[in-house]
């Protein structure tokens, strides 16, 4: 039970550190290349969330980065993909475990290890930790 309160205070903790950052640095950060941070941050909440079994939290926060990156001029255009590969998978993921198993569920997972498999790069360990976590579906 202590591990519990323990993770939610992380979620809570990472979120707020994100719009610290976001609100404080802005521009300033942007120049200061804390673009990578700022999403590792992101990406380890909405792994947080799933590990949680937030999945409404996670899907909203997915559209939400999303939304980011389309809307991001500064950010190198090969992490920008990495990240909206990471954020489908993760879409798809997110919706297979909260999905009732049907007929196509060993398709839905194949599918998404293949894609893990042929994701441009592992940058942040997204790469290994969408293996992890497709593996134990």
């Amino acid at each position: 039970m202590h591990n519990i309160y323990l993770l939610n205070g992380r979620v809570k903790f990472l979120h707020r550190l994100i719009v610290i950052i976001n609100v404080s640095l802005g521009a300033v950060g942007r120049s200061l290349g804390l673009h990578g941070s700022i999403h590792f941050l992101k990406i380890l909440l909405l792994q947080l969330y799933i590990e949680k079994e937030y999945y409404d939290q996670a899907l909203l926060m997915i559209d939400s980065f999303r939304h980011f990156l389309t809307r991001e001029k500064s950010m190198l255009d090969s992490m920008k993909t990495s990240v909206m590969e990471f954020l489908k998978i993760t879409s798809d993921l997110v919706r297979i475990k909260s999905a009732v198993p049907d007929s196509d569920y060993d398709f839905k997972i194949e599918k998404i290890k293949q894609e893990t498999e042929s994701m441009s790069n592992n940058r942040f360990g997204i790469k290994l930790w969408l293996k992890e976590k497709v593996n134990q579906l």
